[in-house]
């Protein structure tokens, strides 16, 4: 079994945004965030694994989804 807890997908372009998500999730949340016409690309993102408990996010203009 994996001991991956999160997964984050992070852009760095004029609108940065930080998306935290499961294993268990990450395909729903690729369905929902990237969906045809959303004007998103996969692309974009940085995809990361990680196996803390808890993720440190820093970002000035925080906006909670």
């Amino acid at each position: 079994m994996s001991n991956i807890k999160f997964i984050i997908y992070q852009s760095f372009h004029d609108n940065p945004e930080v998306l935290v998500t499961t294993p268990k999730l990450e395909k729903q949340l690729i369905e929902d965030w990237f969906f045809v016409g959303s004007g998103r690309d996969i692309e974009d993102y940085d995809r990361t694994e990680h196996n803390e408990t808890g993720i440190l996010i820093r970002n000035e203009g925080l906006r909670v989804m």
